[in-house]
């Protein structure tokens, strides 16, 4: 396991890992979703699924990274390959996939709009519209790959940390326009 969440205020953890499978489970233990990441795609490999022993053996991404929403029945998820998955979690669907350049390595809700904060291997972050994928902002400035971010408290700003010794803290520059 690489990566888990648990959803603020909800009966639902989440476990992400290396061989690409993102399982989500009730805290009594129900897995009631599993998605297999592969190709800038993600496939239902839920049991009942009739997912085929061959499909399973396909090059997957292994997941480096999710996060339930605070309060929008989201969750993302993020892969080595650069895939940013975001699961709509009330109606069991994808709500979008995107593509970004290099595997990301950290994901972040904003505390009170549906906005991502992905970090990435090649030191860029990128903020996006969790519901849409669009891209608000690109933030550049580190030199290696960002090993940690978070958001201030009021989300008007973020820190990020990288593997090149600094921190940096930019603008978060989104709005209720944004939301």
């Amino acid at each position: 396991i690489t990566s888990l969440s648990i959803q603020l205020g909800g009966d639902a953890i989440c476990t992400a890992s290396a061989d690409g499978i993102i399982c989500l489970t009730t805290l009594s233990g129900r897995t009631f979703t599993r998605l297999l990441v592969s190709g800038g795609n993600a496939i239902n490999a839920a049991p009942s699924a009739g997912i085929a022993d061959d499909l399973m053996q396909q090059e997957v991404a292994p997941v480096e990274a999710i996060s339930f929403s605070p309060s929008h029945g989201l969750l993302a998820a993020a892969a080595l390959d650069g895939t940013l998955l975001v699961w709509d979690v009330l109606n069991s669907s994808i709500r979008s996939i995107s593509q970004e350049s290099a595997g990301i390595t950290q994901l972040v809700w904003h505390p009170t709009l549906p906005v991502i904060l992905a970090s990435s291997l090649d030191g860029w972050s990128t903020l996006r519209d969790g519901r849409t994928a669009a891209l608000i902002r690109t933030c550049y400035g580190h030199q290696g790959p960002i090993l940690a971010s978070c958001f201030t408290a009021s989300g008007d700003r973020y820190v990020s940390s990288s593997e090149d010794g600094t921190c940096l803290v930019f603008a978060t520059d989104v709005g209720e326009g944004d939301e």
